[in-house]
């Protein structure tokens, strides 16, 4: 549950950086609202619908997810409840059986620390792709 945790946030963020390199407005829009989705946990529209056409970004999402893995097992990272789509929406399945918070914050690190290097790599990815491109 904390992989797929790290997977869908980083899809929703690598969704945010392809949306930030569009020049159409209406594709933008449509492009950033399916990474709010995918940080919320529903991933599908922003893997189906932005980053399945764009290998590259592809590559940012698994750089995103390796960062944000390796931050969790330090943090050993564990979840309490299952579920089915998580994302910034189901932290609550951090408190641990003593109600603290403890694995919550360090979820919300990890998502952060996911959530930018994901989007970093895919926005250097995607604009070095475009200028090799214009040459």
């Amino acid at each position: 549950a904390v992989m797929q945790f790290i997977s869908n946030i980083s899809v929703g963020a690598c969704a945010l950086a392809i949306a930030t390199t569009l020049k159409d407005k209406e594709k933008k829009g449509m492009i950033s609202g399916f990474g709010f989705t995918g940080l919320c946990g529903v991933t599908e529209p922003a893997f189906y619908g932005s980053i399945i056409m764009r290998p590259k970004a592809l590559i940012g999402t698994a750089i995103g997810s390796f960062c944000g893995g390796v931050v969790a097992a330090l943090f050993r990272l564990r979840v309490y409840i299952r579920m089915g789509c998580p994302g910034f929406l189901t932290l609550l399945a951090y408190v641990d059986n003593d109600g603290r918070l403890t694995y919550v914050i360090r979820a919300i690190i990890v998502g952060v620390v996911t959530v930018i290097c994901s989007f970093i790599a895919t926005r250097i990815l995607l604009t070095t792709e475009k200028g090799k491109g214009k040459k």
